[in-house]
């Protein structure tokens, strides 16, 4: 999902791509993982553009069914899921139909009808919610974000047009009056895709980080190697057979054949086809059965090969000792396709030519950023008391520069600050505590007056 989302390019900008061989090493303890409010409030909400008008029904053939009931009339309403194979139906239907294109119009569903119910005739409209959403969250302007992920800050409306079509950049110029109020929701969905991907420069580089984060952040990653909760290799290879089509063929009541890669129709051609259910990879369980210590009495395991021995009996304590054993294979004389799970981009150029033809794409490459620790100044504006914070923008991505502790190298960063004066205005008591309680500690946010 991740490849078909920020393409290929990206995500080797970002060291995305998951590793086909061994352990993960890029793991670090200084690295929050959580979610930014960027992510959560704006960039991550762009598949509401992909929403079709109704949730397409097919049959394992493919074929589509005559299902004419809208969106608005099944949220909140699962009585067409209830039969036997209506699930099936729902799944097949989209993994082998087409959503709608990623770009500033969403279906009326979702924009005049969402939550409607039988005894109304209208509903809310969930773009106007994600803006104001946006707006309460205080999120930074849309090119305050493109400056950070290292992509040229606009100046004027015809710059625009270097990631928007001429429509787009008109209609953005008759409700905002300037580029520099331009919602990061409305910017980043209004932008042209990156290289065979679905999202613009600036989702991209806002949830490349934010998936760089949980990767290189989170100590129960499951690539991850050398700590007790790791997964043994032989664990890991079984993990890495695993794809949603399989499990869709394990879990649907009567489904016998699917597209290796259910987030892409299924092609004619060997690149997407449809398969059947049981050439598809499967999980070998057995790489989890528990062992049972004979040395003590009732101990159970699974996972890691944990030795026990006692070395002091009067105090009843034992040493654990954490046995690495990592594959016994030469990766240093791999290639690329070899070593990560990568697209074929030649495959991707032919299946999206008549995208590229009638829309064309955003040639701009975002970059990771870091928030520099240390002491920060506060300045005034407005009786508003701001923090402001310096970011970094890499133009070198190997391993020794990617260091979140803030300790790089001077040749390979480019400093990038903050506006010094954002605008921003005050939040309430409620609206504050919900900016920091889904905000990095260290990113730039509203500061209230001290009382």
């Amino acid at each position: 999902w991740l490849p078909t989302v920020l393409g290929p390019t990206v995500m080797k900008v970002f060291r995305l791509p998951l590793q086909r061989h061994g352990y993960y090493r890029g793991y670090k303890d200084t690295v929050n993982p959580t979610i930014t409010n960027a992510v959560a409030s704006a960039a991550f909400r762009f598949g509401h553009s992909l929403v079709q008008h109704t949730l397409p029904r097919c049959d394992k053939t493919g074929k589509r069914f005559p299902f004419t009931i809208k969106l608005h009339q099944e949220l909140m309403n699962p009585s067409n899921i209830h039969n036997f194979g209506s699930v099936d139906r729902l799944m097949l239907g989209m993994a082998f139909e087409n959503s709608q294109s990623r770009d500033v119009y969403m279906t009326d569903e979702l924009t005049k009808r969402l939550f409607q119910t039988p005894t109304n005739h209208f509903g809310m409209d969930l773009a106007s919610i994600n803006i104001q959403r946006g707006r309460d969250h205080g999120l930074p302007a849309y090119n305050i974000w493109r400056e950070q992920c290292g992509l040229h800050r606009f100046t004027n409306w015809g710059e625009l047009l270097q990631v928007m079509d001429d429509d787009t950049v008109g209609r953005l110029a008759a409700v905002y009056s300037s580029v520099n109020d331009i919602d990061l929701f409305t910017g980043g969905l209004a932008e042209k895709p990156v290289i065979y991907g679905l999202v613009g420069p600036t989702f991209a580089c806002i949830l490349g980080q934010q998936f760089l984060n949980l990767r290189r952040g989170d100590r129960f990653w499951f690539e991850n190697g050398g700590m007790v909760s790791s997964m043994t290799i032989d664990q890991l290879k079984e993990v890495r057979k695993a794809s949603l089509a399989r499990v869709l063929c394990d879990n649907l009541d009567d489904v016998d054949r699917l597209q290796t890669n259910v987030f892409r129709p299924p092609t004619n051609d060997t690149r997407n086809n449809l398969q059947p259910c049981e050439s598809l990879a499967g999980l070998n369980l057995s790489k989890w059965k528990e062992h049972i210590d004979t040395d003590f009495q009732g101990f159970h395991y699974t996972g890691w090969p944990l030795n026990f021995s006692h070395f002091n009996n009067d105090e009843q304590s034992a040493k654990e000792e954490v046995v690495e054993k990592e594959e016994e294979i030469d990766l240093s004389q791999m290639t690329e396709q070899e070593l990560y799970f990568l697209e074929d981009e030649s495959q991707l150029m032919a299946e999206e030519k008549e995208t590229i033809d009638k829309n064309g794409y955003a040639y701009e490459l975002p970059v990771p950023f870091i928030i520099v620790p240390g002491d920060q100044e506060y300045y005034i504006e407005n009786d508003m008391r701001y923090k402001e914070n310096e970011f970094i923008g890499y133009q070198d991505i190997e391993d020794h520069t990617i260091d979140f502790s803030g300790k790089i190298p001077d040749t390979n960063r480019v400093r990038r600050p903050l506006v010094s004066k954002p605008g921003m205005s005050a939040l309430t008591d409620h609206n504050y505590n919900n900016v920091m309680e889904h905000a990095y500690a260290n990113t730039l946010f509203y500061r209230r007056n001290d009382p």
